[in-house]
């Protein structure tokens, strides 16, 4: 019994000082949590956040110091109805789409945005409406052949044309379209000047058509393949491109027969 009650007290001393050594252990752990949060947010939080910041956008910490400013923007007719910006983005380009909406705002802030929906969640669909300038069009995807719902193909862009056109010929000058990908670095004025100029706005590309053309197509637009065998015949950009309303020719001779 005497044997039994001194290893009882052994063995509780033993506990009391393993307790203790825990006890200090957690205690100089959370000192150390604590001393970490307060000198990253002292000493390296603004440097983490400046490396954090994509510097492939240079107006976003501008645009977020004008929005924390309060400042506000005033619409005005001659802004809006001169040129309406288009673009269009499934759930996959949320993300890049709203990188172009904010590019546009600081950019250009009076610009109305029309986002065509090729399968935006409600939820994408829902945050995107909240922002200023913008509003949302369904694509009607059931008014044309199925293979238009293959995005990969690419055949909604040329509808996405015409459904603008056919809808705001009569709201606005002209229509400028961005895939949802891109993002604005400027204003836009040499373009709409170019728009007034020419009726239209394209961007150059350094491949042939010939070269990435099915024989089909030319069949389908009744042209012949060797009219462009002869000199340089370029493909333009899908990607950005603009167009007056006024210029019925790109309309009817284009955009009219992509169905």
């Amino acid at each position: 019994m005497h044997f039994y009650q001194n290893q009882t007290k052994y063995f509780d001393r033993l506990l009391n000082i393993h307790n203790w050594h825990t006890a200090v252990a957690l205690c100089t752990f959370c000192i150390y949590i604590i001393f970490i949060t307060v000198a990253y947010f002292i000493l390296f939080k603004s440097s983490v956040n400046t490396l954090l910041t994509p510097a492939k956008r240079p107006h976003d910490q501008n645009f977020v110091s004008k929005i924390n400013n309060h400042q506000s923007i005033i619409l005005t007719d001659t802004n809006t109805r001169d040129l309406l910006i288009v673009t269009a983005a499934s759930a996959g380009f949320v993300d890049r789409l709203e990188n172009l909406i904010g590019s546009i705002h600081y950019h250009e802030p009076h610009r109305t945005i029309i986002v065509f929906d090729l399968g935006m969640t409600n939820s994408q669909r829902s945050r995107i409406l909240c922002m200023t300038n913008v509003q949302v069009e369904n694509f009607p995807f059931d008014t044309y052949p199925s293979y238009v719902t293959y995005l990969q193909f690419y055949a909604f862009k040329a509808l996405v044309l015409k459904e603008a056109f056919e809808k705001y010929r009569w709201k606005t000058k002209a229509i400028f379209y961005l895939d949802a990908g891109c993002e604005l670095r400027s204003s836009l004025d040499p373009i709409i000047k170019a728009i007034k100029t020419h009726g239209y706005f394209l961007t150059g590309q350094k491949t042939f058509i010939i070269n990435h053309t099915d024989n089909q197509t030319f069949v389908a637009l009744n042209v012949s393949k060797s009219n462009f065998s002869i000199g340089k015949y370029y493909q333009v950009a899908a990607c950005i491109l603009g167009f007056s309303t006024n210029h019925s020719g790109f309309y009817k001779n284009i955009l009219y027969n992509t169905e």
